[in-house]
């Protein structure tokens, strides 16, 4: 899906699959005003007639080496469910990302938050039936929104890729998300796995850094609460421990909210790793997940060039608090 403003990469793009199979659809109203819910109806509805699934991809992506051929695969193995090959740092779901990675899992389910569709695949009559949803449901809403609720009432789940073999090239953005500050993966790989498996992680407990602030999405009875960190640490008796380690954690140059919104967030990440798995963290990929941490939970408020300097002192940070989080319990 794209803009004639945008139709040359998106054509770059449609290239990459060996088998020829992306059409390139563009915005029907382009001097409208920005939305990708107008150009998002006739690009989940050109599902070729044999196809099983579709896949819709926005036209600011960066794929994976191996990526069609990790998408066939993906279809074969999870047929009746919804995929996102992306997610990206400033979403709820980043921490679901964050998780899959430090716990070895390939895939995990998200919370319930809007689908992230940067990169998203579908069962084919999912798919077709996308539109009609929309023109009943759509109207005022986001088309993450749209389409989250679409599945929702199919009972489609929604499993994210990790790490994700789709990133965002941060080129500005012409459906108006600009606003967002800047966006990439959570924790990308540039070479897609060469064996998919069907098994897919389910977090009960899923700490995220939004809007400069750390919360936790608990699953309770089917719903998900959404609760402050230190109020979810309270709850399990774990604040007092939580705060004595981060006045023992020293003081990084940076601003002492962050301080202390990244250690509740890497804590309490530690804490729910500590609880899915007792196998240590992969090093590489906790280092790349916090990295990830500080730009997500800050770009609308930072911009790339004040965050970049953040970056290794906000890793170095929370790496010392996952490490707290995971022996705290």
């Amino acid at each position: 899906m794209t803009h004639p403003r945008r139709i040359s990469a998106a054509g770059e793009i449609a290239a990459k699959d060996p088998r020829g199979r992306i059409q390139v659809v563009q915005d029907p109203d382009p001097s409208g005003p920005p939305t990708a819910l107008r150009t998002a109806n006739p690009s989940w509805s050109c599902v070729g007639d044999a196809a099983t699934h579709h896949i819709v991809f926005q036209d600011d992506v960066i794929l994976a080496r191996g990526f069609f051929d990790h998408v066939e695969k993906a279809a074969a193995a999870v047929p009746g469910e919804a995929v996102a090959f992306y997610e990206g740092w400033e979403g709820r779901n980043s921490g679901v990302v964050r998780l899959g990675a430090l716990t070895g899992a390939s895939w995990a389910y998200a919370v319930d938050e809007h689908v992230p569709s940067l990169a998203l695949m579908l069962p084919a009559e999912a798919a077709r039936g996308y539109a009609r949803f929309a023109a009943e449901h759509g109207d005022g809403w986001p088309y993450d929104v749209v389409i989250q609720r679409y599945l929702k009432a199919l009972g489609i789940p929604v499993r994210i890729a990790v790490p994700s073999t789709v990133d965002h090239d941060d080129v500005p953005s012409l459906a108006g998300n600009s606003k967002h500050g800047w966006r990439r993966a959570t924790y990308f790989t540039d070479a897609a796995a060469d064996v998919v498996s069907p098994d897919c992680a389910s977090f009960p407990v899923v700490p995220f850094y939004q809007y400069g602030e750390s919360k936790c999405a608990v699953r309770q009875d089917g719903r998900w609460e959404y609760l402050d960190t230190d109020r979810y640490l309270r709850r399990l008796g774990l604040a007092e421990r939580c705060d004595a380690d981060f006045a023992g954690a020293g003081e990084p140059d940076l601003p002492d909210e962050v301080r202390r919104q990244v250690w509740l967030t890497a804590f309490a990440t530690g804490v729910a790793v500590a609880g899915a798995t007792g196998r240590e963290p992969d090093p590489e990929a906790a280092a790349a997940v916090m990295d990830s941490l500080g730009p997500g939970g800050l770009c609308e408020e930072y911009t790339d060039a004040e965050l970049l300097p953040m970056i290794p002192r906000i890793r170095a940070l929370a790496l010392a608090a996952l490490a707290a989080g995971r022996t705290a319990s």
